[in-house]
């Protein structure tokens, strides 16, 4: 339960700091690489479903949505997510963030459980299918993620200031703050346990160009 929660308490920090990123910057969208993205996301909905148009609307008005609700919600979610990537590739290089074996074999092992298999077994397959870059960069946006917590400023619900190495860890890489943005986290939080209250983060961050 402790492990979930810290995790939990992970994610909104992480997304809370982003969210305060992306407020603060403007990232030129590429065009194709958002289609390509809004495509795949309609794609994996259908393929779930076994691309059966009437399954996805049945599911779709379960929710309470239309179908050109669903790919509105798509296409803003790619944009998001490949201005996210953007941000943090370029954040990555203004930081000198460097990817170490350590790093990738922590990505290595921590994925193979997640589809129960063995480290080595995942990696032949990523290296067959060409999928090793793709890994590299999102292991270095995770680190620059990481870094740019570590240059903010993050506060519980009760104002008290959250050690965030003990989510992320403390990266030599990491930037100075600089100017502020205020962000408050998405996603449900917790109840309180023995330890205290519960971390929702606000969360302070900048960076340095």
């Amino acid at each position: 339960v402790q492990r979930a929660k810290r995790a939990r308490q992970a994610e909104q920090i992480r997304d809370a700091t982003m969210d305060a990123l992306l407020e603060q910057v403007d990232v030129p969208l590429p065009e194709a690489v958002v289609q390509s993205q809004y495509e795949s996301a309609v794609h994996n909905a259908l393929s779930s479903l076994g691309h059966d148009d009437a399954k996805l609307a049945e599911a779709l008005a379960q929710q309470g949505k239309s179908r050109e609700e669903f790919e509105a919600e798509a296409r803003e979610a790619a944009e998001k997510d490949v201005k996210r990537q953007l941000l943090l590739d370029a954040l990555a290089d203004d930081l000198q963030i460097e990817v170490g074996q350590d790093d990738l074999t922590e990505r290595l092992v921590v994925t193979s459980r997640q589809y129960g298999i063995e480290p080595q077994q995942l990696l032949a397959y990523m290296q067959e299918n060409n999928q090793l870059p793709s890994m590299f960069a999102d292991v270095r946006r995770g680190l620059a993620v990481a870094a740019v917590v570590e240059a903010a400023t993050v506060t519980d619900t009760d104002g008290n200031t959250i050690d965030t190495s003990e989510f992320f860890g403390k990266r030599p890489q990491g930037g100075e703050a600089g100017a502020a943005g205020e962000a408050e986290p998405t996603g449900e939080a917790g109840g309180a346990d023995e330890t205290g209250p519960e971390a929702e983060p606000a969360i302070a961050a900048g960076t340095q160009e």
